[in-house]
């Protein structure tokens, strides 16, 4: 049974794929209500917008990453 298991980093890396992919997929929802005139293509080219250029998910500072060991 222990050969079959699956290592925990995989799975909270898998369910945060997971939530990645859900976000997408109402974040799709959103912009075909805001753009309801819009194809497929459109929603799939507004949503590489809103990835690229979306605000900041907390307040704070932009640092480098992977930073630099202290």
């Amino acid at each position: 049974m222990d050969s079959e298991r699956i290592d925990p980093a995989v799975e909270r890396f898998r369910a945060a794929l997971d939530l990645h992919e859900l976000g997408l997929a109402i974040k799709r929802q959103n912009l075909r209500r805001e753009h309801g005139d819009a194809d497929d293509d459109e929603i799939e080219r507004l949503l590489g917008a809103w990835l690229c250029e979306r605000p900041l998910d907390c307040p704070g500072r932009l640092v480098p990453w992977p930073r630099e060991p202290r």
